[in-house]
């Protein structure tokens, strides 16, 4: 969560500095100078995907999250969806409860942002 703050925090001051500057400026660091437009740099969208094995428990047990997201992707964040948390384009956590399980991706790069949820994708009995 300080994460996301953050960065939208630094999202803020970003936009700030730019319309800061005149539509016949351009922004380098943090001051304003006149010259051309910078090229961007843009690397695509990102999307966020993933698959568990296994999605069905008749016991307490373990569960391996692999992401096959695509982009640029710096961070991936998960939301297991039973309290825990994991970071990482593999993760794992242990169900010990019964019950279905709402599973939550979050991946971020340099200029894309991405969500997936699976409601009740797990799914937990015989605990």
């Amino acid at each position: 969560m300080k994460k996301l703050y953050a960065l939208i925090v630094l999202l803020f001051l970003v936009i700030l500095l730019f319309s800061a500057c005149a539509s016949d400026f351009s922004c380098d660091s943090l001051s304003c100078s006149s010259g051309p437009e910078p090229t961007p740099v843009y690397t695509g969208p990102c999307y966020a995907d993933f698959y568990a094995s296994p999605t069905e428990l008749n016991a307490p047990g373990w569960v391996s999250f692999t992401s096959t997201s695509t982009g640029n992707i710096r961070t991936l964040r998960w939301n297991f969806g039973n309290g825990r948390t994991g970071v990482g384009s593999v993760a794992s956590t242990y169900y010990s409860s019964d019950g279905y399980y709402t599973i939550t991706l979050t991946i971020e790069g340099p200029d894309c942002y991405d969500v997936e949820t699976k409601v009740d994708y797990i799914g937990v009995t015989g605990c």
